[in-house]
C-alpha cells in the first residue's frame, strides 16, 4: 500500500472506525459486520480503508472479494479489544457509583489532569 499522508489531530483513529474494525475481525466478513452494525457493507469497507490510511499499514490482503487479515491486523485486534474492554469497565464503574456530582478538588475543565 502506498504511503498516504493523513492529517491527524490525534494519535487515535476515530472510535467508530475502531468499532467497525473489531466487528469485521469478530464477524469474519464485511457483510456480516455490516449486518451486526446495521450499516452497509460499503460503509464497513470505507472504515477499513480509512483505518489503513490512518495507520499507513495494510491490515487486510484483498483478493477476489475475500479479505484476509494480516499479522498487523491480528496484533491491532488485541489492543482494540483490550481498549474497548477497558472503556466498558470504566463506564460500568462510573455508572455503579450512582448519580453523585461532587467536583474533585479545585480542578476545572481545561486544567491539566
Amino acid at each position: 500500500m502506498p504511503k498516504i499522508f493523513v492529517h491527524r489531530h490525534t494519535t487515535l483513529p476515530p472510535i467508530n472506525t475502531l468499532k467497525v474494525f473489531l466487528a469485521v475481525m469478530q464477524c469474519g466478513t464485511l457483510r456480516n459486520a455490516a449486518r451486526k452494525l446495521e450499516i452497509t457493507p460499503q460503509a464497513v469497507g470505507h472504515h477499513m480503508k480509512l483505518l489503513e490510511r490512518f495507520l499507513q499499514v495494510d491490515l487486510f490482503k484483498r483478493k477476489a472479494n475475500v479479505m484476509t487479515p494480516t499479522e498487523k491486523a491480528i496484533l491491532l485486534l488485541h489492543f482494540v479489544r483490550s481498549g474497548f474492554s477497558e472503556l466498558e469497565r470504566g463506564i460500568a464503574l462510573v455508572v455503579s457509583r450512582g448519580g453523585g456530582s461532587s467536583a474533585v478538588g479545585h480542578k476545572r475543565l481545561g486544567d491539566p489532569w
